[in-house]
């Protein structure tokens, strides 16, 4: 499987004020006490405890707090669809297999949120599918949540204010611009505002309080314009589109940029890589990958983005 990283220049590393690194070693200091004083606080309790110090306060000096890389493996190069899942450890620089998904599925959705990775919908082969499971990484377990109102492939997922917005993707006839909004606490289905264009196969990242939903096609045009829906607003807007059409692309977050890498444009597999600022409300080139990638996956990790397999 090939992966690839990317680290920004030390140039481009936002410093962190003073007091928030104050305040941050005081909690961890605080949760190391919890740890070593009472016995009911779970292992994997201080871990935690860093990882959301480090996201409010230090996040950018506390880039070396590595976690894990999960890759759900859909397809062999023979075509032939699959469960199983693998997980890359940034230490030790190795993949190993963990459990594997309930069924098959190809161009599945991924989201991850409250140490649960979901993976939703996708194709067996035969049929698109609404089927929904998470995977907790304590247990090495799948369970299956309340399924798709709709089946998709596809599709692009992602998390935000505790709620994971599934948008877009393919039912066997058509692509879809419609949303569906999965309450966790609920295990509900509920829907969503319809985006402005049916998407399928386009990319997803979650920056400053919006979803980001970039590239992807309608099945006759491969798209280079974005949107964003907001939560407070209730509604999708556009924001300036990217320097080249995409589908099948990588996107991800990464120190208050979004990313867009590899994909399709219609005629070529790309290796470029573009980057959007939504302060200056503008995409600019970078550094990009050293090979093309089609359905390439983008991950954001203890400051590098890796872009796996396509």
């Amino acid at each position: 499987m090939a992966t690839e990283s990317f680290r920004e220049d030390d140039d481009d590393i936002v410093s962190v004020d003073q007091k928030f690194v104050f305040q941050a070693l005081n909690l961890l200091t605080f949760h190391l006490y919890l740890i070593i004083n009472l016995k009911y606080v779970k292992p994997d309790y201080f871990f935690r405890s860093i990882v959301i110090a480090a996201n409010k306060f230090i996040q950018v000096v506390l880039y070396n707090i590595i976690s894990l890389n999960i890759c759900f493996c859909g397809l062999t190069t023979a075509g032939t669809t699959l469960s199983t899942v693998e997980m890359y450890d940034p230490l030790t620089k190795r993949w190993s297999p963990v459990r594997s998904m309930s069924s098959i599925r190809s161009r599945v959705g991924v989201a991850v949120h409250d140490r649960k990775v979901y993976a939703i919908g996708g194709f067996n082969g035969h049929d698109r599918l609404r089927v929904v499971e998470a995977y907790e990484y304590n247990k090495n377990e799948w369970n299956a949540v309340a399924p798709l109102t709709k089946k998709r492939s596809a599709l692009a997922a992602a998390f935000l204010n505790d709620r994971m917005y599934v948008c877009g993707g393919y039912d066997g006839i058509t692509s879809l611009a419609t949303v569906e909004v999965y309450c966790v606490n609920k295990d509900i289905w509920e829907p969503g505002p319809t985006m402005t264009k049916q998407r399928s196969a386009a990319g997803v990242a979650v920056l400053d309080g919006y979803i980001y939903v970039m590239g992807g096609h309608d099945g006759m045009s491969i798209f280079n314009s974005v949107e964003r829906f907001s939560p407070e607003k209730g509604q999708w807007e556009a924001v300036p589109s990217m320097l080249s059409k995409r589908c099948r692309l990588g996107a991800a977050a990464f120190n208050g940029k979004i990313y867009a890498c590899g994909g399709y444009d219609g005629s070529q597999f790309l290796n470029s890589v573009e980057c959007f600022d939504p302060v200056m409300m503008k995409w600019t080139p970078v550094t990009p990958m050293h090979i093309k990638r089609s359905r390439v996956s983008l991950v954001a990790n203890a400051n590098l983005l890796y872009a796996v397999a396509g």
